[in-house]
């Protein structure tokens, strides 16, 4: 029943004028789609709004002409808590069983979720382009369909504005994208030389950039240089697949007494920050020359690592 009306619900749109030189106008910052409409209204599920960045997907070659296509997609983030069960070690060396089970540990980490939903437009598919890459807000009804055997995420919209920087509903995505990575271990970068001047900062995903970024050993293996930074992170291994390295140095100091750390490592999406700083000696320091480094082990994420402060 739906099909049909939601079909015609635009057909009242003013009629195409004809093409006189007119003096351009400026983009509307709000339109209004079906909050007008009986259908919509009537429909008994509750207003929402979503925020987020409005892209426009082409219908691809392979899709049944007959499919649902709806090509303008609003990207969100969402908190999501993530649960894991950790096994606690222990020295005694059991076997789990019933009388003495595997001790485990419950551990739970705020991530950011990137989801997308699709814009249902009656068809009409220009009708949002100027809102096409700009942040939005789109008051409307959440519906989930089935459809050429697969599911539909798609919001029916009342209206979409464009989303100031003080939207409410804008700073709350912005908050969601901030989150802190859990530091899983810390310790003084192994690699620390003579040759590190001015310092280094970097990330390492994977056993190769560790290799390449460590001073050159005679016959060293990926697997043997992954032992020895666990060793040295005193952690049992490092799983390159979901975890990443990341390290700062302060490069050569004349004397002692100099401490640097890293403080946090924020996410926004799948870029991150690294938040670190250089505290110079305070009263008398030993005279030596020192090499000042630390290295964390974190959650690996897939976009640009930038550092705050930058190497100088």
């Amino acid at each position: 029943m739906f099909t049909t009306l939601l079909l015609t619900a635009l057909t009242g749109l003013p009629a195409a004028q004809d093409k006189k030189p007119q003096a351009k106008l400026q983009a509307p910052q709000k339109l209004e789609l079906f909050a007008g409409e009986d259908w919509y209204r009537k429909l008994d599920w509750q207003e929402q709004n979503l925020t987020g960045e409005l892209t426009k997907v082409e219908r691809g070659k392979d899709d049944p002409v007959s499919s649902r296509f709806n090509p303008y997609r609003i990207s969100f983030w969402v908190t999501i808590q993530e649960v894991n069960y950790v096994e606690i070690k222990s020295d005694v060396g059991y076997i789990g069983s019933v009388d003495r089970p595997i001790p485990f540990e419950k551990k739970t980490r705020e991530l950011a979720k990137e989801l997308t939903r699709e814009i249902f437009v009656a068809g009409k598919d220009k009708i949002l382009d100027q809102f096409v890459g700009k942040t939005v807000t789109v008051t409307g009804k959440w519906v989930t369909l089935e459809s050429e055997g697969r599911q539909q995420h798609e919001i029916w919209p009342a209206d979409i504005e464009v989303a100031d920087r003080t939207h409410p509903v804008n700073a709350a995505r912005t908050r969601t994208q901030d989150i802190k990575l859990k530091i899983h271990a810390k310790a003084a970068w192994p690699f620390a030389s003579d040759n590190d001047k001015k310092g280094k900062q970097l990330v390492l995903r994977s056993a190769a950039d560790l290799v390449n970024s460590s001073p050159p050993k005679p016959n060293i293996t990926e697997k043997k240089a992954t032992e020895e930074l666990a060793k040295a992170f005193k952690v049992n291994t490092i799983d390159w697949d979901k975890q990443m390295v990341v390290v700062v140095t302060a490069g050569q100091k004349p004397t002692g007494g100099y401490q640097i750390d890293i403080q946090s490592i924020t996410t926004a999406g799948k870029d991150a920050t690294v938040n670190w700083k250089l505290t110079s000696p305070q009263g008398i320091a030993i005279q030596v020359l020192t090499h000042p480094s630390v290295m964390v082990l974190v959650d690996r994420v897939a976009g640009e690592v930038k550092f705050d402060p930058p190497i100088k």
